[in-house]
């Protein structure tokens, strides 16, 4: 009688915890994890098992497992039972899962915005803010004019001409003679030997 009572204890505290997980629930397990690799990976360098040494290999692997073991006793939960629940798991499970880790990804973004300073002028009125790049968001303007248009200039500007002449005077050109080139003879088609 007293093994029956232990059996159906037994079975009952098995069921218990595979009734606690969920898709969120191993969503914030995948999660943990990752972020825990992430930092030992982190403190190795970020360096690709073919860079490490076989001691490094075994450092890593034997941080990964401790870490995971970590994770799974923060949720309470067994690594074997997690194991059995992810791989069981149906395309509504999978889907609310992969949401659940989209949502976790969504608010560490937040959190790392959050506590980045918010100051994004500069501090200095010297310091100039540098653009790289730009898009429909950051479109690049040059000079605004309050009187509307946009002006076009065609050619180099006045000061630059003067420039342009003593570099072409230097070289035994003139403005004229530099734009015209000499054309190029097109090939009549047959190979000389």
């Amino acid at each position: 009688m007293l093994r029956a009572v232990a059996i159906v204890a037994l079975s009952a505290s098995l069921t218990a915890g595979a009734q606690e997980l969920n898709p969120a629930k191993a969503a914030q397990i995948e999660h943990d994890q990752q972020k825990k690799f992430d930092e030992i990976d982190k403190q190795h360098g970020n360096k690709l098992p073919s860079q490490l040494s076989s001691d490094e290999r075994r450092d890593i692997i034997k941080q990964r497992s401790s870490a995971e073991q970590e994770v799974f006793d923060k949720h309470g939960v067994d690594a074997k039972e997690y194991t059995k629940y992810i791989t069981k798991m149906g395309l509504d499970d999978r889907a609310a899962m992969k949401d659940a880790s989209k949502q976790l990804e969504k608010k560490d973004a937040e959190e790392k915005v959050a506590k980045e300073p918010q100051d994004s002028a500069p501090k200095d009125p010297k310091d100039i803010p540098v653009q790289r790049g730009f898009n429909d968001q950051n479109p690049v303007i040059l000079e605004e004019k309050k009187g509307g248009g946009v002006a076009v200039e065609h050619g180099l500007p006045p000061e630059a001409e003067s420039d342009q002449a003593a570099a072409n005077a230097g070289t035994g050109l003139t403005d004229s003679s530099a734009e015209k080139r000499p054309e190029k003879k097109e090939p009549s088609g047959k190979k000389h030997k």
